[in-house]
């Protein structure tokens, strides 16, 4: 396992900007669109420890707008989310 969080994806002015990969350092990913360093526009997000994998639209680094959320292979949901919320 790294011991550092590696990003491989576009820059602006220093910060991620445009599509790009986080690998962080507990296992957990997020491939999307990035907008001043923050989660922005489409993108997935896998949570290494517990397996949720979350797909769908962000704002300002939270779920917002539609997404897909698997749980589980029997636990789901699909619809809107705002700041994270469903």
């Amino acid at each position: 396992m790294p011991d550092k969080h590696v990003y491989r994806g576009q820059f602006l002015n220093g910060k991620k900007n445009g599509t790009g990969i986080l690998k962080m350092i507990n296992g957990n990913i997020y491939d999307g669109q990035w907008i001043d360093g923050n989660k922005n526009g489409r993108g997935v997000y896998f949570d290494a420890a517990t397996k949720v994998i979350y797909s769908g639209e962000w704002k300002d680094g939270k779920k917002d707008g539609q997404g897909f959320l698997k749980l589980s292979e029997k636990e789901y949901y699909y619809g809107t989310f705002v700041k994270s919320v469903k």
